[in-house]
């Protein structure tokens, strides 16, 4: 996980806590693995979150081209 951390810039809390959600919801694996530098943790997409994954780029490549060449709204709140 200290590569995923360094990464995302998460700290350990925050990214173990996010971790813990998505695999609570079934979207990634999470596997305990011994190598010759000690226990690492591997985290990997699950079917479900490759799908999930691949649905959320194929929406925002559509918004994208769907505002290529439109000028930007500015929404003042």
């Amino acid at each position: 996980m200290a590569e995923l951390q360094k990464y995302t810039g998460l700290s350990w809390g925050d990214l173990d806590s996010n971790t813990r959600i998505l695999f609570k919801h079934g979207l990634v694996e999470i596997r305990k693995i011994i190598t010759s530098k000690g226990p690492r943790t591997k985290i990997q997409l699950s079917k479900e979150g490759e799908r999930i994954y691949e649905e959320l780029s194929k929406t925002l490549q559509d918004l994208i081209g769907q505002t290529q060449g439109k000028k930007a709204r500015i929404i003042r709140l």
